[in-house]
């Protein structure tokens, strides 16, 4: 019995090079074209965030005026606000406080010279700004101890090309929608 060695081509497994080119250039293209699909979606996210934000910040001032919250070391205070700050992208919640210390709700409603005093400070998400009421006048403030409301106002942030109102009634009902 005779064994016959013949030079046998071995077949190796796998891939061309060219392959796997081609699958990279596949692979890059789909990125690209599904990174650039989730933009708008990431700017529509940054604006919907931002209006609860606002949303949750307006009920805080609102809830501490309702729960007469006093900062330690004063014995009474007006009540709580929030605010825009001249970026139109920083706001605030705030005390608003008067150095006589006097208690009488109506003296802080007609009292100009009061003190604001920072209770929380944020930013807006990337890209979006508060385009309406002008800074000057976006200011609200909830008395204590019922969080009456200074004044009913809209804010508008708009971020790329959306915009969101987040409404404030005179009754202190808090409400967001799209416009």
């Amino acid at each position: 019995m005779r064994l016959s060695f013949r030079h046998q081509k071995k077949k190796y497994a796998g891939f061309t090079f060219m392959e796997l080119i081609m699958v990279i250039a596949i692979i890059g293209i789909l990125s690209t074209i599904s990174i650039t699909s989730l933009s708008p979606i990431r700017k529509s996210a940054n604006i919907n965030t931002s209006a609860d934000e606002l949303v949750s910040a307006i009920d805080l001032a609102k809830e501490y005026s309702l729960q007469g919250r006093m900062p330690s070391g004063l014995t009474s205070i007006c009540g709580y606000g929030f605010e825009f700050f001249p970026d139109a992208t920083t706001y605030r919640i705030f005390y608003i406080y008067d150095n006589t210390a006097v208690t009488d709700p109506t003296y802080c409603k007609v009292q100009a010279k009061f003190q604001k005093t920072a209770v929380v400070t944020q930013t807006l998400k990337t890209g979006v700004s508060l385009s309406s009421p002008a800074i000057g006048s976006s200011t609200i403030y909830f008395s204590i101890p019922r969080a009456d409301i200074s004044s009913a106002i809209d804010y508008k942030i708009t971020g790329s090309s959306l915009t969101r109102t987040i409404s404030v009634n005179a009754a202190g009902l808090i409400q967001s929608y799209n416009k």
